[in-house]
């Protein structure tokens, strides 16, 4: 088999034979140097592609966004260290990811870490007064602290906390449909936990698993129909923890 080349540089062609079937096979091969001034060129088919409508690349950028913060803005509030040290009707915010009080001055931010922090207070919008404290002040299986921080939505023995947490979520862009949110987003997550002294309990699913937690109290399964409440809801919560914490009292 012998193999020529004519001409030599610029466009060119093989010629491919063999001698011993005397058949010829033609091979082109087409090579541009220039396309009006655009490099090499391709071939594309586009009848795969009607009206090229899809991109072959999308050279976008991307970005995180959203906050790490507790709060969406700065907040008055009050802060008591583990010292006894307290600093009061400060602007603050909490940063939940890397556990930091942070403590908004004239011209300057101070920050006071999870370590040292006993509890702080905020007065909300609606004057109402939340308070909140280092998680490990909680316990999972008797043994294991919690971590992070708390909001302390009822301090009795039976009590209910909201941990909070911190996530990506991850973008939902589909390029080639152009369609869904681009950019990933720091959020911060919230859960509820039920609270038997300084032991937490996740909150079940089911009505009557929530009922078995409390067996002594006879009156639970009575006192949420008449009242018509939802154990997984925060609200309702509250008015059926008064409840067990009443008879509690009583027994």
């Amino acid at each position: 088999m012998k193999l020529k080349q004519f001409p030599p540089g610029g466009d060119c062609f093989f010629v491919i034979y063999s001698t011993m079937k005397g058949v010829f096979i033609l091979i082109f091969s087409l090579f541009i140097s220039h396309v009006s001034g655009q490099g090499i060129g391709s071939i594309v088919d586009h009848s795969t592609n009607p009206g090229e409508v899809l991109m072959e690349f999308d050279t976008r950028s991307t970005e995180i966004k959203g906050s790490y913060y507790l709060f969406s803005d700065w907040r008055k509030g009050d802060i008591i260290l583990n010292s006894g040290v307290s600093i009061n009707d400060q602007w603050l915010n909490y940063d939940v990811e890397y556990d930091l009080i942070e403590v908004k001055l004239d011209e300057e931010v101070k920050i006071v870490p999870l370590s040292m922090l006993k509890e702080f207070h905020k007065a909300d919008r609606g004057h109402e007064n939340r308070f909140f404290q280092p998680c490990d002040n909680y316990f999972h299986d008797q043994k294991v602290p919690m971590v992070g921080i708390c909001e302390v939505l009822d301090s009795n023995y039976y009590g209910l906390i909201l941990k909070f947490d911190t996530d990506i979520k991850e973008s939902t862009y589909i390029p080639t449909l152009d369609m869904g949110k681009k950019d990933d987003e720091l959020v911060v997550i919230e859960k509820l936990y039920l609270t038997k002294g300084n032991q937490t309990i996740e909150i079940p699913k089911k009505k009557q698993n929530f009922i078995q937690l409390y067996p002594h109290m006879t009156d639970l399964n009575s006192f949420l129909k008449e009242k018509k409440l939802n154990h997984k809801n925060k609200d309702d919560l509250i008015i059926i923890l008064d409840f067990l914490n009443e008879e509690q009292h009583f027994q």
